[in-house]
């Protein structure tokens, strides 16, 4: 994955293109697939929230850190999917 995505990023960066990365949505709330399962876990988990930290989103930094052309979105549209909002996900979190 880490090699396709920086491959992408100097494509854009070659064609000066802004990369945008969104690490999370509110779609992580909802059961899309109707199997009962969220990834709201990700968020509301201290140990699943550094798990993703250090196994995926380190690395993606690490891997991008050189390209000035690449920004991030931390979560689409959080208040979809946080309880003390207008949450209309089936799992909202704290």
């Amino acid at each position: 994955f880490l090699p396709e995505l920086l491959q992408l990023a100097e494509i854009a960066s070659n064609n000066s293109v802004v990369l945008q990365i969104c690490l999370w949505s509110f779609d992580m709330c909802k059961d899309e697939t109707g199997s009962g399962q969220t990834r709201a876990n990700i968020i509301s988990s201290e140990e699943l929230t550094e798990s993703y930290i250090n196994q995926a989103l380190v690395p993606i930094l690490r891997s991008l850190s050189s390209l000035k052309n690449v920004f991030f979105e931390v979560i689409n549209e959080p208040e979809w999917c946080l309880k003390d909002t207008p949450c209309s996900t089936n799992d909202c979190v704290d």
